[in-house]
């Protein structure tokens, strides 16, 4: 059986709530960077789905491989880069290489699901960095507005 791992990226599942919902569903269809599992004579499952350690840390590398170990643990053959981690991470290339490196027997894909009919990459990056971006109030905004001044 083939075991597929997906890395998402954490500012869009923690941050906009994303469900993974586009990867699943090419996952489902083996459409996307999922078409490559369509003439396999086993029926691929995804194992594990998980997110990366965040934009960056000091201990972001470390905390990544444990990730990744985690899914490798349960005999993974690949593991996905989601879209979003492959359009949007400043550090793919580097972790990357440091995942290869340090599981040399797993494959690593870029990519899961596929764009939007007249959707680009670039629109999709553009309106990403847009919704993670956006100004939120914040607590001493909100106390200022509730304390009356005398």
């Amino acid at each position: 059986m083939t075991k597929i791992g997906i890395l998402t990226c954490s500012n869009t599942t923690q941050e906009l709530g994303c469900s993974s919902y586009l990867c699943f569903q090419d996952f489902n269809e083996r459409a996307g960077a999922f078409a490559r599992y369509k003439d396999l004579d086993d029926k691929p499952v995804i194992a594990g789905i998980i997110n990366c350690a965040g934009c960056p840390t000091a201990h972001a590398p470390e905390k990544l491989l444990g990730r990744i170990k985690s899914l490798t643990e349960i005999g993974l053959n690949a593991i996905h880069l989601a879209t979003c981690v492959t359009l949007l991470c400043p550090f793919k290339e580097r972790y990357l290489n440091m995942l290869k490196n340090t599981f040399p027997d797993i494959d690593f894909i870029e990519g899961t699901h596929g764009h939007a009919p007249g959707v680009t990459p670039e629109m999709f990056v553009g309106a990403m960095k847009h919704m993670l971006t956006q100004q939120k109030p914040s607590i001493s905004s909100i106390i200022k507005k509730t304390i009356k001044k005398p």
